[in-house]
């Protein structure tokens, strides 16, 4: 455990400090890349980050929950490996390649807002439930190995043809259902009761 709040960690400032349990942020803390690379003990992150580099939280496979600011751009390998990661409670505006690769325990994830989703941003998530936005661009690969449900606009055939109108291409996906945009809500509330029961 780090002592006091945390407002900066710089490049690799607490890499694969193994046996690193929890830290405290502040409420717009800045990380850097590979800040927390390999931290496989880290559990617990509390504040929020407001700016977050590559491969931050890579590979940090005990970390359940964390939370971002609202429209952050989430880059390459950010929460890649994070094994036990549950849900993102944000809508950022870009994802890089590999950012959640891996994440086999993300529930939900909301896209509404990001312009660009680059390769294997969410391979081997097996199961997401999805919300997508008007201005996507989805990267190769970027589902591949995942299950899906999707939610975007006002019925589930306006759901499913947005989603064709991505062209999603690269690995074996499979499409679980097509909802209404109205149906997010329900999702999210499910993902945080679960997570509130498992922790």
């Amino acid at each position: 455990t780090v002592k006091g709040q945390i407002a900066n960690a710089s490049t690799s400032a607490f890499e694969q400090c193994n046996k690193l349990t929890s830290v405290e942020l502040t409420n717009s803390a800045i990380i850097a890349e590979r800040a927390f690379w390999g931290c496989d003990s880290l559990a617990s992150v509390t504040g929020s980050v407001a700016s977050i580099g590559e491969s931050a939280f890579c590979n940090c496979n005990q970390l359940t929950i964390i939370n971002l600011k609202d429209g952050i751009n989430i880059p390459d390998s950010a929460f890649s490996g994070c094994e036990r990661l549950t849900s993102i409670a944000i809508s950022p505006t870009s994802i890089g390649k590999n950012a959640f690769a891996g994440c086999v325990q993300l529930g939900n994830i909301d896209l509404k807002n990001a312009t660009s989703i680059g390769d294997y941003a969410f391979s081997y998530c097996l199961e997401l439930d999805v919300r997508l936005g008007d201005n996507n661009s989805v990267g190769n690969y970027a589902f591949a190995d995942c299950k899906i449900n999707v939610y975007y606009g006002d019925n589930a055939s306006e759901a499913e043809s947005k989603w064709n109108s991505l062209n999603v291409s690269g690995g074996s996906f499979k499409i679980l259902g097509y909802y209404s945009d109205a149906m997010w809500e329900g999702t999210t509330v499910i993902a945080q009761l679960l997570t509130s029961i498992m922790n």
